[in-house]
């Protein structure tokens, strides 16, 4: 029965997912919300929003969750932001809002008390941050027992692997973080600052030319500030609904793998076949056509209205392989040219600072954490791009070839999340949580042991 009240909350810059996974069966997470708070601003005698005076803030001070959904949706005037920012945390009092409401909704009774709290967070974080967590569930939630561990190695254990290099994308934030025998190589981790923010300014910048979408009743009216707060909150509904997207469908149209890149009709008119090869070409591009993704168009609900989003939406990740696309793009910290890397020299480089004799099991282990892995056709997209930088064979057994980039996913014995990879970050942390547990003395730190030594105990456990 202890088991059934530990609790994992699985904390990333963009969302948190928690639950009471361990059972039978791991279980899915029962709490899934943005990591994102919101304050409303109070207007003034003249008319002027309230100021907001920081110090004076607390955890209730913040909507969270549906509450925040809800005040959003009725176009309250609400300040939002993301505790999270720039690979560490920003706003401590509105990430204690989060996990504060996060355990509410899983211990419903204030009697009520966990076995063990196991909580994810960013490889990013400065020892200070993890003594600062430390001290907020211990001294400010009350937990008995806690567990921190890096996100990327959970992805490596739901994907049932040790080895493998783990692509994050945050709210603000994109972690390539290899990972050797369940140990997170920091000398080789990097972090850009591309993150979904930018990627959905992207969206906002292209769908202005959607004249279907802007002529639809509920935004035609809307003044050019309207406008693009409507386009903003339109495109983060498209990525919080993975399926509304394809990673694949903005190329469509290139050369399959497997065709020929140049076309000889010196040799096709000498065999007579270029007849056969024309009819073959048609067929297939009016196939194409046929079941081409890229013309569909998707309803989104946005504020009680429902409006049609275009093919558009299907080009979200394109900043991620070509970041030059975000030049001039409103909304977007322009980049240096030194972080204008694509993904796949990123992941590239990432694996080439680690030692040669790691780098075959690391490309054999590729990993997408949280949201990146539920979009249809991104899974395929990296590793396409990724292997066009390794030789096409092996030229030794230290230099791996695109025959060996392997893209892990989480195995189908693990019934709940059969088909659900966006989960795997909370699978491998309920894998953990299970081991923590059965030995709090080794993998866990006690209240007894943080009212002795401090915030700084969780040093020892690490």
């Amino acid at each position: 029965m202890k088991d059934l009240n530990v609790i994992v909350i699985d904390t990333s810059s963009h969302s948190i997912r928690a639950g009471k996974p361990l059972g039978e069966l791991f279980l899915r997470p029962s709490v899934d919300i943005p990591a994102r708070v919101g304050l409303r601003r109070q207007p003034e005698a003249d008319g002027d929003a309230m100021q907001i005076d920081a110090p004076k803030l607390r955890p209730s001070s913040y909507l969270v969750g549906k509450a925040l959904d809800d005040a959003l949706a009725a176009g309250d005037d609400v300040d939002v932001s993301w505790p999270w920012e720039g690979g560490d945390v920003r706003d401590w009092v509105g990430a204690e809002a989060l996990w504060k409401h996060t355990l509410g909704q899983l211990l419903p009774h204030p009697r009520s008390a966990p076995a063990l709290v196991l909580v994810s967070i960013p490889t990013s974080l400065s020892k200070r941050s993890h003594e600062r967590i430390t001290q907020i569930f211990f001294e400010r939630l009350n937990v008995p027992a806690l567990t921190l561990i890096e996100r990327p190695v959970l992805g490596i254990y739901a994907a049932g692997a040790t080895s493998g290099v783990v692509v994050d994308l945050g709210w603000d934030t994109l972690d390539v973080v290899p990972v050797s025998d369940t140990v997170v190589q920091h000398h080789a981790a990097v972090q850009w600052p591309i993150g979904v923010r930018d990627l959905e300014a992207y969206i906002v910048h292209l769908l202005r030319s959607d004249d279907k979408l802007l002529a639809s009743p509920a935004l035609s009216a809307l003044s050019p500030d309207a406008l693009t707060a409507a386009l903003r909150d339109i495109v983060h509904t498209l990525f919080t609904t993975p399926d509304a997207l394809n990673a694949q469908a903005a190329s469509a149209g290139a050369e399959p793998e497997g065709a020929p890149e140049n076309l000889d009709i010196a040799a096709a008119l000498v065999s007579g076949k270029e007849k056969s090869i024309v009819a073959a070409a048609q067929a297939k591009k009016k196939g194409a056509a046929a079941d081409d993704p890229v013309e569909v168009r998707v309803d989104v609900a946005w504020r009680g209205e429902t409006v049609s989003v275009g093919p558009l939406r299907n080009r979200f990740f394109e900043p991620l392989f070509d970041p030059s696309l975000l030049i001039g793009v409103e909304g977007v910290e322009q980049l240096p040219v030194n972080k204008r890397i694509p993904l796949q020299e990123a992941v590239y480089n990432v694996v080439g600072k680690c030692e040669p004799e790691l780098r075959p099991k690391l490309w054999e282990g590729l990993v997408f954490a949280g949201s990146l892995a539920a979009v249809p056709g991104f899974s395929a997209l990296l590793p396409h791009n990724v292997a066009r930088l390794l030789p096409p064979s092996e030229t030794s057994d230290l230099q791996p070839s695109a025959a060996n980039l392997k893209l892990l996913k989480v195995p189908d014995y693990f019934a709940e999340f059969k088909g659900r990879d966006d989960l795997n970050m909370f699978l491998g942390a309920s894998i953990v949580a299970k081991i923590a547990n059965a030995d709090q003395a080794a993998f866990a730190i006690t209240k007894i042991q943080y009212n002795a030594k401090g915030p700084a105990v969780v040093h020892l456990a690490e």
